[in-house]
């Protein structure tokens, strides 16, 4: 049980977000892949979940004073408020991170892509004039350069 509160008070973007490799890192090529959590997947889980926790301690704060004078209730009305408040804050925490983390992966994958110009119509590919012209089924192969 305590495993399963930990995992859950945990924010999606702090768990499964990977930030881009450091470019001062001695391993660091560039032009190289970048491997890295683009996706904005997790922080949008945080941000649902951050405003989920916001309305829950709303309720919690509008609730009647019977709800915690009930002897079945484990929490006082200020833990819940407090608890409420914790979660919260780290899922919105998890979430600015997520989002700037994935943002910053996704500008260092865009930085180091090679600089490959497509042609404006897929069959317009910059030929040798000289070259003999080209079937409608040679308009996809690549010439082969001669040794």
């Amino acid at each position: 049980m305590a495993g399963l509160l930990a995992f859950a008070s945990s924010g999606c973007s702090l768990l499964f977000i990977k930030g881009p490799p450091d470019t001062s890192h001695s391993q660091f090529r560039p032009g190289s892949s970048v491997e890295c959590t683009s996706s904005k997947v997790a922080p949008a889980l945080d941000t649902v979940f951050a405003g989920l926790e916001v309305l829950r301690t709303g309720v919690a704060a509008g609730a009647d004073d019977s709800v915690y004078n009930n002897p079945n209730q484990p929490l006082s009305r200020e833990a819940d408020i407090a608890l409420g408040i914790g979660f919260a804050s780290l899922f919105l925490g998890s979430a600015i991170y997520g989002y700037a983390t994935t943002a910053a992966c996704s500008k260092r994958k865009q930085a180091n892509a090679p600089d490959v110009q497509e042609p404006e119509n897929p069959g317009d590919s910059p030929r040798d004039p000289a070259a003999p012209p080209m079937r409608p089924w040679q308009s996809n192969l690549t010439p082969v350069p001669s040794r």
